[in-house]
């Protein structure tokens, strides 16, 4: 009686050629997750920025815009621009866009969307950017300065982290608006 099975060389073979190609994938994965990220901070990054301009750009030419105000509050308002008494005058740019911008961005859709761990997007620490937004724990999240000159104009220093270092500039992106 003659049985048919494989060899021991022909199994060897098989399971080396398997472990090559599953070394190769993982190293493949591993790049397709980077750049994924990457694109995901970078696009988290112009929406934010997109926003602030829009509110800026809405309240030139109008006396109010639609905010979630509130902090962890669904409900949409019509905030009066620069609304506030942070600096004891009722046109405050700086407190309108410190609590009423700032908690419309932490309400939305990029509240969970940090792309490196759990957390949010964005995020008003004005001392991370004084100090070139080059901390390693803020890798993926967009970062803002406002600062009120008296009279005009008023600006909103903005940066990210693409990616680990964050000491190179080339992982970084850094802007600064200027809202009339």
């Amino acid at each position: 009686m003659k049985t048919k099975a494989f060899t021991l060389i022909e199994l060897l073979v098989v399971v080396a050629i398997i472990g090559i190609l599953a070394a190769v994938g993982v190293v493949a994965y591993n790049g397709y997750t980077a750049s994924a990220k990457v694109s995901v901070a970078k696009a988290n990054y112009t929406i934010i920025k997109k926003k602030v301009v829009e509110v800026g750009t809405l309240c030139s030419i109008q006396d109010s815009v639609k905010l979630k105000k509130t902090w962890d509050d669904q409900t949409v308002y019509d905030v009066p621009c620069y609304s506030g008494v942070f600096n004891n005058s009722d046109k405050d740019f700086m407190f309108f866009f410190m609590r009423y911008v700032s908690n419309d961005l932490t309400n939305g859709p990029l509240s969970k969307k940090n792309p490196y761990d759990n957390g949010g997007v964005w995020w008003r620490a004005a001392h991370q950017i004084k100090f070139g937004c080059k901390l390693e724990g803020d890798v993926g999240r967009v970062l803002a300065e406002f600062s009120e000159v008296h009279g005009k104009p008023n600006v909103i220093n903005f940066c990210t982290c693409l990616k680990t270092p964050c000491s190179d500039s080339s992982n970084r992106f850094q802007d600064t608006l200027t809202v009339e």
